[in-house]
C-alpha cells in the first residue's frame, strides 16, 4: 500500500512540474511589458508572405526568394527597436535592432522598413497581434539620425490577418 500511496505522490509531482513547464513556457512568449493602443507615430504593420523578396546576396545573380516578412510604415520618423507577434499560442520576438528607412513622396514622406522574420509557424489568412518597440528620431539636414530613446513606446497594433504579396 505504502508503495503505490509514494508512486502516485511521484505521478503528480511530476504532472505538476510538466504542467508548470508548459504554461511558464506559453506564458513567457508573450510579453506583458506595458503596451500602448495609442499610436501618436501613425505606424502600420503587417506580416505577409512575400514572394520574389529582393534581398543582398554574396553572389550574383540573386535567384527568387520566398519568405514570411514584417512591414512597417509611419507618418514620423521612427527606428524599429523589436518586435513581438503572436498568433494563437506561438510568439517570435526579436529585440535589440534599428530598423528605419524612408519612403513616400517628397510632400508626404513614409518612414518605413522591413525584416524577414525566418521559420514561423502561420500560413496565410492567419491572423496574428503585433505588437512594436520603436523609438523617435530626429533626421537633420545633414542626413544625420539623433534617436530619442527617453520616448520610447511599445505599442500594440492589435490584430492584423498574414497575406500573400508578389515583390
Amino acid at each position: 500500500m505504502k508503495t503505490t500511496n509514494y508512486l502516485s505522490i511521484i505521478i503528480i509531482i511530476i504532472s505538476v512540474s510538466v504542467g508548470s513547464v508548459i504554461i511558464w513556457s506559453v506564458a513567457s512568449s508573450y510579453d506583458f511589458a506595458p503596451s500602448t493602443k495609442d499610436n501618436p507615430f501613425r505606424i502600420k504593420a503587417a506580416v505577409s508572405y512575400v514572394h520574389n523578396l529582393k534581398i543582398s546576396c554574396i553572389r550574383q545573380p540573386c535567384g527568387s526568394f520566398n519568405a514570411f516578412s514584417l512591414s512597417y510604415t509611419s507618418q514620423e520618423p521612427v527606428q524599429l527597436i523589436s518586435y513581438n507577434i503572436c498568433g494563437g499560442i506561438y510568439c517570435i520576438k526579436q529585440g535589440n535592432f534599428a530598423s528605419y528607412g524612408r519612403g513616400g513622396t517628397p510632400d508626404n514622406p513614409t518612414w518605413g522598413g522591413g525584416t524577414t522574420l525566418g521559420e514561423i509557424p502561420w500560413k496565410v489568412g492567419d491572423i496574428v497581434d503585433i505588437k512594436l518597440k520603436i523609438q523617435p528620431v530626429i533626421i537633420k539636414e545633414n542626413s544625420d539620425i539623433i534617436p530619442e530613446p527617453e520616448k520610447m513606446s511599445f505599442i500594440d497594433l492589435g490584430e492584423s490577418k498574414i497575406m500573400e504579396t508578389n515583390d
